[in-house]
């Protein structure tokens, strides 16, 4: 899997993750990096990413969360709708922006809750 990063000067990097056995399951693809790449002058360096992709379909959705040693820092979300048979193809995408709508790109601060999980919330 390659995932494309860029921080608020412009400036890109890829993460390069090869997808081992143990990071596949029905749900999607589930992956872990240390950031190495400086994005934001509001978010240290000392930070993990957990990467989450669903599987190849109609929908693709891809989720970061972004922790550190206390727990989840900052969510994104990625969602690429299915297409719509009336209109051109619609993708959402607005990296580490806020939304209300859940069917479009989100991120959220979503704290230091003591149990880091898939329930993690906002």
């Amino acid at each position: 899997m390659i995932y494309e990063v860029r921080n608020t000067f412009g400036e890109i990097h890829a993460y390069v993750l090869p997808v081992q056995p143990g990071e596949i399951s029905q749900a999607g693809v589930r992956q872990e990096q240390d950031k190495l790449f400086y994005v934001s002058p509001f978010i240290g360096m000392a930070m993990r990413y957990r990467f989450r992709v669903s599987p190849p379909g109609a929908r693709v959705t891809l989720r970061i969360l972004e922790t550190d040693r206390e727990g989840p820092l900052l969510a994104a979300t990625f969602q690429r709708p299915p297409p719509q048979p009336d209109h051109k193809r619609h993708y959402c995408a607005r990296s580490w922006r806020c939304r209300s709508s859940p069917s479009r790109s989100s991120e959220r601060s979503i704290g230091k809750p003591s149990d880091y999980g898939s329930r993690a919330r906002a």
